[in-house]
């Protein structure tokens, strides 16, 4: 029989002792974490401080906003450019040949961006303190000729 743990307490009724800074911390690291995956909740955060918040929490805050609004310039750009070269040139097959390849833009951005937004809010909730990676293109590198 598998019976459930409700609040704090523990099989025996026996009260659990969690400090408010353990609670505290937990729940930044929470938010901090949603933040990079929903950045208008870090928006949110930025601007209204529900009780004072450590450095670290404030440091991941700045991070979050700033990955959400650069990752929203990206993804408007990307959605953008079909219709401004739609706009200024009106051959047909042109267009539709663009809208195909923005399609497929679309989707490898939101791939790299999924992929970013849950490492960081992965590492976020664990409490680790890190800076935002420059964006990488991967390339090939040629390998030398042996003759």
């Amino acid at each position: 029989m598998v019976l459930a743990l409700f609040g704090r307490e523990t099989f025996y009724r026996a009260k659990v002792a969690i400090t408010p800074d353990v609670d505290r911390a937990n729940a930044e690291h929470r938010r901090a974490a949603l933040g990079y995956l929903f950045w208008p909740a870090a928006l949110y955060e930025h601007y209204v401080e529900r009780e004072p918040a450590s450095s670290w929490y404030r440091l991941q805050v700045r991070q979050a906003l700033r990955f959400g609004v650069r990752s929203t310039a990206v993804a408007i750009g990307a959605l953008l450019w079909p219709l401004i070269g739609s706009l200024l040139i009106g051959n047909v097959a042109f267009t539709l040949v663009m809208y195909a390849l923005a399609i497929v833009l679309d989707c490898v951005l939101f791939v790299i961006w999924l992929r970013h937004a849950v490492r960081y809010s992965k590492r976020a909730a664990r409490g680790e303190t890190f800076d935002l990676e420059p964006l990488r293109i991967a390339t090939t590198r040629k390998a030398a000729v042996r003759e």
